[in-house]
């Protein structure tokens, strides 16, 4: 019975994403003794599909808040390329890792949204972070610039410092006073003034400032 057997390879390089027929024309074989051998070509046909990984976008749900509390990140990243895909996303804040995220089979042009959620209980107050997403590069992937994104700056503040200015003092007992027994969509509301999170300003948030008086960051 006839046998099959690999009598050349061909290596070429791709240069595009696409396909391309394949034809081999005016080709030679030959046997040992030099003599021709009869022989028939069959075209063929490559496809070029990309791995693309890219993350698009990272944002904070607030770009100020108070020592202690959980604000939440969401990261999008989207599949640039033509298969389905399996990834890692991993966020930091600065250079400390946050949080990782299994991808599993995400289809190509689409995207997805994941909120990590970030207690900065693990941060020194009076200081300025910046968010940073991270996509794992996936086999055969070629465009890497697209990975990563730094974006999204969070200040964490003293507890009890309303106007921000790293210091708890009389100013911000004025601010909590001007904001007192507003809730958000009143017109004398402000958010910073709420310091324990419950949604009014009230008492309780006094209370904060006066047990935080003259800290400083």
């Amino acid at each position: 019975a006839d046998k099959a057997v690999a009598l050349a390879s061909i290596t070429f390089k791709m240069m595009n994403q696409g396909q391309s027929p394949l034809h081999l024309h005016d080709t030679k074989l030959m046997d040992s003794l030099g003599d021709p051998i009869s022989h028939d070509t069959v075209d063929g046909m490559v496809l070029i599909l990309r791995h693309d990984i890219a993350i698009i976008g990272v944002a904070p749900s607030t770009n100020v808040t108070y020592i202690g509390r959980t604000i939440n990140v969401t990261v999008t990243a989207k599949n640039d390329g033509d298969l389905p895909e399996n990834f890692t996303v991993k966020v930091y804040h600065n250079d400390t890792l946050l949080e990782t995220f299994e991808v599993i089979d995400l289809a190509p042009s689409d995207n997805i949204s994941i909120v990590f959620s970030w207690n900065t209980s693990d941060v020194a107050p009076g200081c300025n972070y910046t968010l940073k997403a991270e996509a794992s590069i996936i086999p055969f992937e070629t465009n890497i610039t697209n990975n990563l994104i730094v974006d999204g700056e969070v200040k964490i503040k003293i507890v009890g410092d309303v106007n921000n200015d790293n210091e708890v003092d009389i100013e911000d007992l004025i601010a909590w006073d001007m904001a007192y027994g507003s809730r958000e969509g009143l017109v004398n509301w402000n958010s910073q003034a709420d310091i324990n999170g419950d949604g009014v300003v009230n008492n309780e948030d006094g209370i904060l400032i006066v047990q935080n008086y003259h800290t400083t960051a």
